[in-house]
């Protein structure tokens, strides 16, 4: 044994290096890691001793312990590509490491739905070879208990045979960052199509809400127990540092969207625990238009009960909403423009993360107030102005005492829009785009559209649920 693997002995305490080490499942060539948090890695090995973990630049070692390492190196500034090295005797050498901002896009099938099927999958497909954007897809799989791996293929980078396999909404959004910000962005998909929030949501958090019982016994398919596709492709990524969340789902709850008032936030505060991390950004994307085009001024729908539960979400910080009310299809619950979904919730994030001076959201309700036969509806996010895009029937629609609504008829002063309709003398309540394919018309002058919203708290349809 020569001088120098003596010395190094020496400095680990006499272990001697690991043999048969292995690198858990975010370790590939071409990962993205977290830039500005310790970065930690882990793996297994087949021997006792220790395990050196080198990449740029800085050095640390690793003890295994019951055929498990772990070790952690410190933050680093965006930047790449590095090598990452792994044992010492026999090393395993990952290529093209790079440190940037890594993003979970998670939720059902509007957010698995792939590049080579969007309306605009033409034009930009060709130019999806962005070497500083990579990937790495979660297999779904369900488990009973919480797993600590997965199967994952590794990380992907961005060329033309691989993109039209990425998520469509999550491409659209790391390539809007990564042009503003000029960092390499990483995207960890884990979805899966036709699913409730309750099984993506650990089983310590669904226990605190009341209707716990029934999540157990709401079993129309394999994916719907509680907590089982938490369990397997989301606790296993957990132990990886990330900027954030985008998440595109409630389709599923839309029947329980009074429960979703609850459940959603439960899944947010949830993952921000697991991940240790309660600045963790959860960005997510209100549920689009969909079926027949709305009819009477307030319909008695499921969807619009749930889009108002997603709004509620937003009164946890560090969140933000995506609407897409103007980009879904009638007959379609999958709509084709996903470019817009995801270039909405890269304006969020570059807002609200990155500190970027843009509009980054439509008007947003902020207050009403009534003058006699008016209704006066104030609004916030007002960009460079509200813009009306019809006259009559916008959306907008009042009622009485009688609960009885109408449409209204708008006119814009500043940030106020002021209703009026013959057949409500005294308002009292004003709905807008309450409807599962509403009537839209209110936007800002940046051509983002406002949220559907109620001023009223009258029982709705999923009010029992």
């Amino acid at each position: 044994m020569n001088a120098i693997l003596l010395l190094l002995f020496a400095l680990t305490a006499g272990q001697p290096p690991a043999s048969g080490v292995k690198p858990a499942f975010p370790f590939t060539s071409n990962a993205v890691l977290q830039r500005d948090k310790p970065i930690p890695v882990w793996g297994t090995a087949e021997t006792d001793g220790f395990v050196k973990v080198m990449l740029g630049g800085h050095s640390v070692d690793a003890t295994v312990v019951d055929g498990k390492w772990s070790a952690e190196l410190p933050a680093m500034e965006a930047g790449g590509p590095h090598l990452l090295t792994l044992g010492f005797d026999s090393l395993i050498v990952l290529h093209n490491i790079l440190i940037g901002d890594v993003w979970i896009a998670g939720g059902q099938s509007n957010m698995e739905w792939r590049m080579h099927s969007t309306l605009n999958k033409d034009e930009d497909l060709p130019l999806a070879r962005n070497p500083n954007i990579r990937y790495m897809h979660i297999p779904v799989k369900i488990s009973e208990t919480p797993l600590t791996d997965t199967e994952s293929t590794g990380w992907t980078t961005l060329k033309e045979d691989t993109a039209p396999h990425m998520s469509a909404v999550a491409y659209y959004f790391a390539s809007m960052l990564q042009d503003s910000l000029d960092i390499p962005i990483g995207i960890i998909q884990s979805f899966r199509g036709a699913t409730r929030v309750e099984p993506w949501t650990p089983d310590f958090a669904l226990r605190t809400d009341p209707d716990y019982e029934i999540f157990q016994s709401r079993r129309e398919r394999p994916t719907d127990p509680p907590s089982l596709l938490y369990n397997a492709m989301i606790h296993p990524i957990t132990p990886i540092p990330s900027q954030g969340v985008i998440w595109y789902q409630g389709e599923g709850n839309a029947i329980y969207a009074k429960q979703y008032q609850r459940t959603f936030p439960l899944l947010i505060t949830s993952w921000r625990e697991v991940w240790k991390d309660p600045d963790l950004d959860f960005l997510f994307v209100q549920l689009a238009n969909f079926k027949a085009k709305q009819v009477n001024p307030s319909e008695a729908h499921s969807w619009p009960e749930l889009r108002e539960a997603q709004s509620m979400a937003l009164r946890l910080p560090k969140t933000g909403m995506a609407v897409t009310l103007d980009v879904g299809e009638a007959d379609d619950i999958h709509p084709r423009d996903k470019k817009s979904v995801g270039h909405r919730l890269a304006r969020i994030a570059l807002k609200q993360t990155y500190g970027r001076e843009l509009v980054h959201s439509g008007p947003v309700y902020d207050g009403i107030g009534f003058n006699g036969n008016e209704a006066l509806i104030l609004f916030s996010e007002t960009g460079s102005g509200l813009v009306m895009r019809d006259d009559f029937p916008n959306g907008f629609a009042i009622a009485g005492s009688d609960s009885v609504f109408h449409w209204a008829e708008a006119r814009i002063t500043g940030n106020t829009v002021i209703l009026t309709s013959p057949n409500v003398p005294m308002p009292v309540a004003v709905r807008y785009a309450w409807a599962d394919n509403p009537i839209i018309s209110l936007y800002n002058a940046e051509g983002l559209p406002a949220s559907s919203f109620r001023t009223d708290t009258w029982p709705g349809v999923t009010e029992g649920n």
